[in-house]
C-alpha cells in the first residue's frame, strides 16, 4: 500500500509538471509514472515549427480514491489551469486552487505558492528538474511507459496533433495495476526548452487511467488534460513578478505536503473545491477523442 501511495503521489502532482528531451525512437514517448516526471521521445523535425509565446488554458479532471485525498494532499474534480510561457520561463496558474508556479531558468528558481494562504516554497532550478530526470535502473525500480504513435494525424482546436497511445501492466508486491493512456501531441508549436510540456510538441489532450487490484480493494485512478484554448501572444515580463507578501516555508517533502494540505482546508471553508459529476468532460472524454 505505501508503495502504491507513492505511485499515486507522483501522478497527482507531476504528470505535466516536469519534461525533458531524451534521445530515442522516431515517435516513440516514455512516461517514467514513479518518478514526478514525463519524458518526451517524439523523434520529431522541429525546425519548421514556430517558437511559442502566449498562453494556453486548460480544463483537468481527477479522480482519485479517497486514500489519496485522504494522505496524498489531492481532490477530485474539475480544475480550471492557465500556463503563461516566454522564451524559457513558464507560469502555471491553477485558477481552482488558486496556486502558482513560476519555472524561471535563468535565475534557477521555481517558485510555489497559494494565494489564499499567501504561503509558498522555492526551489531550485536545476535541482528540481535533476530529480525529475532519474533513468530507470532496477534499484529504483521504476515502471516505464512507453507512447508509440498509432498513425493517426487530426485537427484540434486549429492544429495539427499526432495521437500517441500506451498501455502497461505492473505487478508489485501483491499489486496488480493496469494503466492506459492517449494523447494529442501539437506539432505546430516548437516547445524545445519549456520542460512544462517537453521537446518538440505540446501536447493538448491527455487521459490516463490506472486501476489497481489488491487482495484488500481496488483503487481507480483517472486524469484527464483537456486545452481549451492555445493563444500566442507577446507576454510581458511583468507577468512573471512574484509577490512581496508571500510567507516562504522550506522546501522540504513533508512541509509541501502540508501545505497542500492546509490549502484544500482553506478552498474547503471557502467552498471552492469542485464537484465531482460523472458527466464531466473527462468522463466522456474517449468519446470526443476518438479514440
Amino acid at each position: 500500500m505505501k508503495k502504491f501511495l507513492l505511485l499515486a503521489a507522483a501522478l497527482c502532482f507531476a504528470w505535466s509538471a516536469n519534461a525533458q528531451q531524451v534521445e530515442g525512437e522516431e515517435g516513440e514517448l516514455v512516461h517514467d509514472v514513479k518518478v514526478l516526471a514525463l519524458k518526451y521521445k517524439t523523434g520529431a523535425d522541429t525546425s519548421a515549427m514556430k517558437p511559442f509565446e502566449g498562453e494556453i488554458v486548460q480544463k483537468n479532471y481527477y479522480s482519485w480514491p479517497k486514500i489519496v485525498e485522504k494522505f496524498g494532499g489531492a481532490y477530485s474534480g474539475a480544475q480550471n489551469v492557465k500556463t503563461i510561457i516566454k522564451g524559457n520561463k513558464v507560469l502555471t496558474i491553477n485558477e481552482t486552487e488558486k496556486s502558482y508556479m513560476y519555472q524561471l531558468p535563468d535565475k534557477n528558481e521555481v517558485i510555489t505558492y497559494y494565494a489564499l494562504l499567501k504561503k509558498g516554497y522555492k526551489q531550485a532550478y536545476k535541482a528540481y528538474n535533476a530529480a525529475s530526470a532519474t533513468e530507470v535502473t532496477p534499484q529504483n525500480n521504476q515502471q516505464q511507459m512507453k507512447f508509440m504513435y498509432t498513425g493517426k494525424t487530426v485537427k484540434y482546436l486549429g492544429h495539427d496533433c499526432k495521437v500517441y497511445s500506451a498501455k502497461t501492466e505492473n505487478n508489485e508486491g501483491g499489486a496488480k495495476t493496469n494503466t492506459t493512456a492517449d494523447i494529442y501531441m501539437c506539432t505546430d508549436y516548437q516547445m524545445g526548452g519549456i520542460q512544462q510540456y517537453g521537446a518538440g510538441a505540446m501536447p493538448l489532450k491527455i487521459l490516463i487511467q490506472a486501476n489497481t487490484k489488491t487482495m484488500l480493494m481496488k483503487i481507480n485512478i483517472l486524469m484527464a488534460y483537456d486545452t481549451k484554448s492555445v493563444t500566442a501572444r507577446e507576454v510581458k515580463d511583468s507577468e512573471f513578478d512574484v509577490p512581496t507578501d508571500i510567507e516562504w516555508i522550506e522546501a522540504t517533502d513533508k512541509k509541501i505536503l502540508e501545505l497542500k494540505k492546509d490549502n484544500i482546508k482553506a478552498m474547503k471553508k471557502k467552498d471552492l473545491l469542485p464537484e465531482t459529476k460523472k458527466d464531466d468532460v473527462s468522463f466522456n472524454i474517449n468519446e470526443d477523442w476518438n479514440f
